[in-house]
């Protein structure tokens, strides 16, 4: 049981359900059932949950919660193991049905980029395209650091930061905000001063000079909700670890007000997955927001929103016979639990 037993958590526990009902026994979900793997972000974001919930839970499901961060956080790091670089990369898998043709392009472009089952590398700036499940990762395995105190997983994610360290900038602005929450993150575990000043300055020259008066991205492809999420995330991760005094923190608070009233405003009627947008990026947002204070009567009420958008498509999820379909529900909902 949760503390409590909000509302949601009925939702999250019958995603939860079926999500066990795929899960591989060794940190990731479908790939033995379905024969592709999914991006890393399939492992990260349920990390993320299992991690914030083992702190909530009591009894079996607190216990059973952590072991499934733990087992998930240890597949992120087989995976960077495997990929060498300090990198968390992207499955090599032809046969993914969203990725596979991109992925059979990359490696027909540039063979020397994969190693083993994984992409490491892209030529010049189309690197940006392995920041978003990097930089997610990233901030998975320290949210479990936290959980666990375990020191063992210090010398990863200063692997995995290092190796944002000297990135190039991309015009895609999500990809910057995921690097930079995984960056902000890292500093949040080590202390090690180069992680924020990487953060900063994605911010500095890459997100914020791109986001407009109204709280909103500039591009029509980061002003969807789903997009918009991952920018609050990074602002509000960020603005947590940021020191009174520090030169960008005013400038950060305000940006993050901006987008935060720009969320709150916006309804979730949009093209997406089942009809609607993603909730489940804006509901990871809303989380980290929270972290920082307390909501206002608009911003809860449009993560209740975004709950209830959830709950609406719980029996269609638990339905659903298309492989592909099923596990990116189960992925980008599963943050009902936050």
């Amino acid at each position: 049981m949760l503390h409590a037993d909000p509302p949601h958590v009925e939702e999250f526990v019958r995603l939860h359900a079926a999500s066990e009902r795929i899960y591989d026994g060794d940190g990731s979900w479908g790939s033995r059932r379905y024969g592709y793997r999914m991006p890393l972000r399939d492992v990260a974001w349920r990390a993320e949950v299992y991690a914030d919930l083992a702190r909530r839970a009591e009894g079996a499901p607190a216990s059973l919660y952590k072991q499934r961060a733990a087992e998930a956080v240890g597949h992120l790091l087989a995976a960077q193991e495997q990929c060498g670089s300090g990198v968390f990369g992207f499955p090599a898998d032809v046969q993914n049905p969203e990725f596979g043709g991109i992925v059979r392009a990359a490696l027909t472009s540039c063979p020397s980029c994969a190693r083993g089952a994984w992409i490491v590398s892209l030529p010049g700036r189309h690197v940006s395209e392995l920041y978003y499940d990097h930089g997610h990762a990233l901030a998975a395995v320290v949210r479990v650091h936290e959980l666990t105190a375990d020191q063992k997983l210090l010398p990863a994610i200063r692997r995995a930061a290092d190796w944002a360290l000297d990135k190039p900038l991309t015009a895609n602005v999500n990809y910057l905000s995921s690097l930079s929450l995984g960056l902000s993150s890292a500093f949040r575990a080590t202390g090690d001063p180069r992680y924020l000043d990487m953060a900063v300055d994605l911010h500095r020259r890459g997100i914020l000079p791109f986001i407009g008066a109204s709280g909103a991205a500039k591009d029509p492809h980061n002003a969807k909700l789903e997009y918009h999420g991952f920018i609050v995330s990074g602002l509000a991760n960020l603005l947590a670890v940021l020191p009174e005094g520090h030169p960008y923190r005013t400038v950060t608070a305000r940006a993050l007000d901006a987008t935060t009233a720009h969320m709150a405003a916006r309804g979730l009627a949009e093209p997406g997955a089942y009809g609607a947008t993603w909730p489940g990026t804006n509901l990871m947002a809303w989380q980290r927001v929270a972290a920082l204070r307390p909501l206002r009567a608009d911003e809860a009420a449009a993560r209740d929103r975004a709950r209830a958008l959830i709950r609406a498509a719980l029996p269609r999820i638990e339905a659903e016979r298309d492989p592909f379909r099923l596990r990116k529900a189960l992925y980008s909902y599963f943050a009902v639990g936050l």
